[in-house]
């Protein structure tokens, strides 16, 4: 396995994960795993996408500038940015209604995506205020 779970939603989470190929090359499969370990779908990436992630064994770094986007980098020496995305557009991609149509317990999972927009909300509109309060 390349790394942790990365991303989760209620109790499936995705799952990165070596292979071999018939021609005993190297292959990454993304995984859609649910809370019994068991795997509910497998996607074989793209060669591109295998390339980036096995040119090095380093950790990917994550990032979110102040403007709202995303950046994840590889590498330890040298960091190469590997994805960059606004996260408004993240949002929509991830929203856009052929995403959803599978989703169990849509509209529990969309609530809890609010609440957790909202409480990021919150922090950006506290940092705001304390810049607005004069130094002492």
């Amino acid at each position: 396995m390349i790394s942790d779970s990365f991303v989760s939603a209620d109790h499936f989470h995705l799952e990165l994960v070596r292979t071999l190929t018939d021609d005993q090359s190297q292959g990454i499969n993304l995984r859609l795993v649910n809370e019994e370990g068991v795997a509910i779908m497998t996607f074989a990436l793209p060669v591109d996408i295998v390339r980036a992630l096995t040119v090095s064994e380093d950790e990917c770094l994550l990032a979110m500038s102040l403007r709202g986007s995303i950046t994840v980098y590889g590498g330890d020496y040298q960091p190469r940015r590997l994805l960059e995305i606004d996260l408004d557009e993240l949002i929509e991609q991830n929203l856009a209604p052929e995403m959803l149509e599978d989703e169990p317990n849509l509209k529990a999972q969309l609530q809890e995506l609010r609440r957790k927009l909202m409480e990021s909300l919150a922090l950006v509109e506290r940092t705001l205020a304390g810049l607005a309060k004069p130094e002492t």
